[in-house]
């Protein structure tokens, strides 16, 4: 089972752009390609955080005299640690540009992630919607 974190937006359709599901796992592509990851997800800090995270390990490195292996291994590192908090930079992402987490999903296929968050966000708009209709004195099918 996958876990996800499934977000939604008030003011969009819950299509691709109004339920997102952010996988809660280490990226690959993130680890491997970061700054096409960054671009591909238009996380325009995360792309900042790892360009300047590079240059200043590359700086520091150099300026304690590092060899080229142990700058290899460095930079290694230092992707392994950027991919380790890529969901948390879509989180992030996300909540800035006015998604509210609905909450976790867990499922074996991202389709069912999918059909579980919309059954999980229509729960929880009738449960908002109860909240919010007016309670009357009387009661339902009572006579006065």
């Amino acid at each position: 089972m996958q876990a996800y974190s499934a977000y939604f937006h008030k003011e969009r359709p819950l299509d691709a752009n109004g339920l997102v599901l952010v996988s809660e796992r280490f990226s690959w592509f993130a680890f491997l390609l970061p700054a096409i990851w960054a671009l591909r997800h238009q996380l325009w800090v995360a792309l900042g955080v790892y360009v300047a995270g590079s240059v200043l390990l590359q700086l520091g490195l150099d300026f304690v005299g590092a060899s080229f292996g142990i700058q290899i291994v460095c930079s290694f590192a230092f992707a392994f640690l950027y991919a380790s908090f890529a969901p948390e930079f879509r989180h992030l992402k996300l909540s800035k540009d006015g998604y509210g987490e609905l909450g976790p999903v867990s499922a074996k296929t991202i389709d069912d992630a999918e059909k579980a968050a919309l059954t999980a966000l229509t729960n929880y708009s009738v449960r908002k919607i109860q909240n919010e209709t007016p309670v009357n004195d009387q009661a339902i099918g009572s006579e006065e």
